[in-house]
Parts: C-alpha cells; structure tokens; sequence
C-alpha cells in the first residue's frame, strides 16, 4: 500500500499497526470544519471540489506514509518518524492553508488538526492512538489550534463529557468536595478566616484543578451549579468556624444568574453564615470586562455585610481607575509575584499591591506564602494577611482543629 492511494479506514488501520510495530511515528487527524455549510450554502458539487483537492494535498504531502478516509471531512494520516512533529504541524498548516490562497473559492475552508505521538505503549493498540487522536482533534475544533494529544487534553476530554451530562436541576457530579485553606493575619499568625476551595476527584484521573473544570464548566453552561453548591458549602463552614469564608464565583454566573446574589443576600439576611461571614472573591478579569454590573452587585452585597476580594491580583491589567469604581475589602496578590525573577521585583510588585490598597482603604491578602522567607518578606513589608503552605494546608472542615466554646 502506498501514500499514494487513499485507503479505507480498515486498511489505514491495518497498515499503521504494522508499521507502527517497527518504527515510532504520529498518528493526525485533519477535519474540514465547515464541509457541511459549504454543502449548504454552495451546494455539493462546491463540496466535491474541496474534497478533492484536501484529498490531493493530504496523499502528496511529503511526511504522509499511508492517508485513510474517516469521513468526506475527515483524514487520517500516518507519518513514521516522532522528531519532526512540531516542523510537520507547521508545515502541514501552511500547506493547509494555501488551499485557501490558491483556489479562490468563494468560500474559505476551515481545518482543525488532532495529534498524537505514538509510544511503545500503543504500538500494540492501535485504538488507543486513535482515541489520543480524535481526542486532541475535539479540542482542536473547539480552541482553532492544531493540537498535539498530552495527558490534559484526556483529562479535559473526560471533564467535558461527564459536564456535558449535567442539567441545570443536577448537583454536581460524584467526586467532588471543598477544603479550607487558612488566611492568617501576619502581625500575630493568628488565622483570621479561610478561603473554600473546590475539589474535583475524576474517575481513572485524580484530582482535576479548577482551572481546568471551571473554563469548561463555563463553556457549556453548567458553571452554576458548581457556584451555587460552592455558596452552600461555605455557609456550612462559616457557621461551624465563627469566622470569614471566602468563595470564588464565576464571572459568568454573576453576569447571567441575577438568583445566584438573590440567593447570596438570602442566605446572609436568615442568618445561614451564624457568626462567620462571606468573602466574595472576583478576578480581576470578570472585574475588567463588565466593572459597571460588577461595581452594582458588589454594592448591594457590601449593604448586607458580604466583604468582596480582588483574586489574583497582579496577573492581569486592573488599574486604580477601575477598582475606584468598587467597593473593595480585600486585594488578593496573585502567588505568582512572590515566584518573580528577583527579590527586587517581588518587593516592587508588593509594594505597588499596598499603595493602591491602602488607596481604596482595603487590605492587602498575599497567596503563595510557601517558604519562611516569603512570610518575612510580607510582614517586614507589612502586608495584612497571608495564605500558602507555609500558614496552613488546604484541609476538609472535618479536619481542622476548630476551638469549642466548652
């Protein structure tokens, strides 16, 4: 079988596990995203054409050892050789693209690429490279990037699925918890609240980080229900530890979900916080893109004793001129600034956080504190509150050691 025929997918199959058993090799998949609305809109014989000449390219390019057809938009190809993966990606891409430069079709043709290196592991399942496969191809489709298969792109892979199941009226799904991570006042190392943080334990995965889970959660429209059980939770906590409890909200529910402050004044007005209180914490992005809705929820939070936090401050663009415009308690200092290149930095970046703090009469929360020098540091420069590993691990409530008033 050569290159230069066009093999059905059981032959492809057949050929790439033959020779995927001799030589290490990259297993692509290139898709033409809008075949059907150039189907649609220019009719089937427009289609044939770009069929055609996809087909031709594919079997000419040079790194292609075997092409199968999938689907009338979809490829499979197979190149032996693992070293030249990003030189193939980049080339495929711009040959890809002079489709578009060449024809002068009415139509552009749009392509996403799924990629995967082929291990010893999987030269004895060829299905397994197939999944790696059609799992970066997926993400390629949906990011508009050619996209090489890596351990996140299948955990991303599985979020997605097991999100996508959800539905509004649903909790969250099974594997999920919160723990609690101490915020310490640093003049007396005396904790002065927590932040709840949100854990997701994946079948066959672990532990997912919310920076993963979050973004996709948000795409499919299913943040809400995280947010929601989040607030319930740091309800409970804030009643069993009589102090502060800070949560991290979802720029999309606060713009979208007017139920969702309804439900935070509720909770607040009936008493459900006891002797605790609640931290909305918002990043600086949700603060950046929408500072006028924000500054109206965080106003009418603040007139029921909800305190707001800046997260993350640091890493993004916010200025003084946007958080004058909010009611803010707290500036949280991305953990970042503490990681940045020189001790002169670090000190730079802290004390331009304390200026514009002490500007807005809101204190100052540095993340990240991990070492016995980077609390010295905060509280030499005199920075209010800190929280890392060096004050306290994240832990469930179950396991804190929570005073009695016995």
């Amino acid at each position: 079988m050569s290159a230069k025929a066009l093999l059905t997918r059981p032959e492809f199959v057949q050929l790439a596990t033959k020779e995927l058993r001799k030589s290490d090799g990259l297993y692509s998949k290139i898709q033409i995203d809008n075949l059907p609305n150039i189907n649609a809109e220019f009719g089937p014989d427009m289609g044939d054409r770009v069929i055609n000449e996809v087909r031709k390219l594919l079997l000419e390019f040079d790194y292609h050892r075997a092409v199968g057809v999938v689907s009338p938009s979809i490829y499979a190809c197979l190149t032996l050789s693992t070293t030249v993966a990003k030189d193939y990606l980049g080339k495929l891409e711009d040959a890809l693209a002079r489709i578009n430069k060449e024809t002068h079709w009415p139509v552009r043709i749009e392509f996403s690429i799924g990629l995967a290196m082929v291990s010893a592991a999987d030269k004895e399942d060829i299905e397994k490279v197939i999944l790696k496969t059609n799992k970066a191809l997926s993400v390629s489709s949906r990011s508009g990037k050619s996209t090489v298969y890596h351990d996140e792109i299948a955990v991303q892979y599985e979020v997605r699925k097991l999100l996508s199941k959800l539905s509004m009226t649903d909790t969250v799904p099974p594997g999920f918890s919160w723990v609690l991570q101490p915020v310490v006042e640093l003049s007396t190392l005396e904790v002065g609240g927590y932040e709840s943080l949100v854990r997701w334990n994946v079948p066959d995965f672990g532990l997912v980080s919310p920076e993963i889970f979050i973004p996709v959660a948000e795409e499919l429209g299913v943040v809400q229900i995280i947010d929601y059980w989040a607030l319930k939770q740091s309800a409970v906590a804030a009643t069993e530890l009589g102090l502060l409890v800070g949560i991290n909200a979802s720029a999309v529910t606060l713009e979208s979900d007017e139920n969702f402050v309804n439900e935070i004044v509720e909770m607040v007005e009936s008493g459900q916080y006891g002797t605790g209180g609640l931290v909305l914490e918002l990043t600086e992005t949700a603060v950046i893109e929408n500072v006028q809705e924000v500054a109206k929820t965080c106003i009418r939070l603040r007139e029921v004793g909800v305190q707001i936090a800046i997260d993350d401050f640091g890493r993004g663009e916010t200025n003084l001129n946007v958080l004058s415009h909010l009611p803010v308690d707290y500036l949280k200092m991305d953990k970042g600034l503490l990681r940045l290149a020189t001790p002169q930095a670090v000190e730079s970046m802290m004390k331009i956080g304390l200026e514009m703090a002490s500007m807005l009469n809101a204190r100052v929360v540095c993340e990240g504190i991990e070492t016995q020098e980077d609390l010295e540091l905060c509280q030499r420069l005199g920075v209010h509150f800190g929280q890392g590993w060096r004050l306290g691990m994240p832990q469930a409530l179950e396991d804190l050691d929570v005073p009695t008033n016995e």
